[in-house]
């Protein structure tokens, strides 16, 4: 596991807790104004309006959607782990803990390369994912093994190749 994941995992434990804690004193107040039959709770002071708290609903529904996000993104860097097995048959890729599976027939890979996130500009930010493998599968990108240095992509990059015929 990289520095950059480590902070990354670290920077989100903090701020996830952080954003537990909006979401439950956000939810209690609406509960709290469910409860009250429509009236304002007595949070919301003198100048709190009758009715449905509208802006609370939308910032809520916003918070939580970003919270899943946060979440997922946390769970993606700290299971990053990923298993390849390689036969003169098919390249197998288990992404762990869970043990999804996907197999590829080696007749249908190709390009196998080194992938720079930092050239992607749609995953740019995500500095922790620094480096992986990448190859054609039909007309689908499959990227795998992130987290890599350059050399340690250049050296499975090589390894693979050496090993497995590969179309080129």
């Amino acid at each position: 596991m990289g520095a950059g994941r480590i902070f990354a995992l670290a920077f989100l434990s903090v701020w996830l807790k952080g954003w537990v804690l909006g979401e439950y004193y956000s939810s209690r107040e609406l509960l709290m104004w469910a409860t009250a039959g429509g009236k304002p709770p007595q949070s919301y002071g003198p100048s709190g309006g009758e009715g449905l708290p509208l802006l609370e609903l939308v910032w809520l529904t916003g918070w939580s959607i970003g919270g899943i996000l946060a979440g997922w993104t946390w769970y993606a860097a700290l299971c990053a782990a990923q298993e390849i097995r390689a036969t003169h048959a098919a390249l197998s890729i288990r992404r762990l803990p869970l043990g999804w599976r996907r197999e590829y027939p080696i007749a249908a890979v190709g390009n196998l390369r080194p992938f720079h996130f930092a050239h992607d500009k749609s995953l740019h930010g995500w500095f922790w994912l620094n480096t992986a493998l990448c190859f054609e599968y039909g007309r689908r990108k499959v990227r795998f093994g992130t987290g890599l240095t350059d050399d340690e992509a250049q050296q499975l990059v090589g390894l693979l190749r050496g090993r497995m015929p590969f179309p080129s």
